[in-house]
């Protein structure tokens, strides 16, 4: 019998993922794609942020200090609310959140779909997507266009030249 091996590569391989999942929430923006059903583009935009906070183990592996990506993630109040997005969709709760929320239940409980004014990015017409957190209800899609952002500075400071998802 043989062992057929898959090579997840290193924290640019990550990053370029990170990237994908990215582009398939920018692609929701404009309506759920054929055959795709709200609760399926709420589980992508679920699995963007459990892709993206684990970068942090990416950059752990090749030899940041643990203590440096994570003093990053808790300065940043986008990737410390990816972080406890992810570990909520993970976990189902979340024990020492970074970020005062309102609802640490389920995964499906922290996203909200609420009617309302048209929104930049509606995956569904008239329903904005949020999670909740003490400082008012955030975006999902913009949070995750912060958190890309937050990364980047992160990868500015740590490797040169600086790279982009793709």
């Amino acid at each position: 019998m043989s062992t057929a091996s898959v090579n997840l590569g290193g924290w640019l391989d990550h990053w370029s993922r990170v990237g994908r999942w990215h582009a398939r929430l920018e692609d929701m923006c404009s309506g759920l794609p054929p055959g795709r059903r709200p609760h399926e583009a709420v589980d992508d935009v679920l699995a963007f942020f459990v892709f993206c906070y684990h970068l942090r183990d990416a950059r752990v592996s090749v030899g940041d200090s643990e203590d440096q990506v994570d003093a990053f993630i808790k300065s940043n109040g986008a990737l410390a609310l990816c972080r406890d997005l992810a570990t909520a969709t993970k976990h189902f709760e979340v024990r020492k959140p970074y970020v005062p929320t309102q609802h640490l239940m389920t995964a499906a409980m922290q996203t909200v779909l609420r009617s309302g004014k048209p929104q930049p990015c509606e995956p569904v017409p008239g329903e904005r997507w949020v999670v909740r957190t003490d400082g008012g209800d955030k975006d999902l899609f913009e949070l995750a266009d912060e958190c890309i952002e937050a990364w980047r500075t992160y990868l500015a400071s740590v490797v040169l030249p600086a790279t982009s998802p793709s």
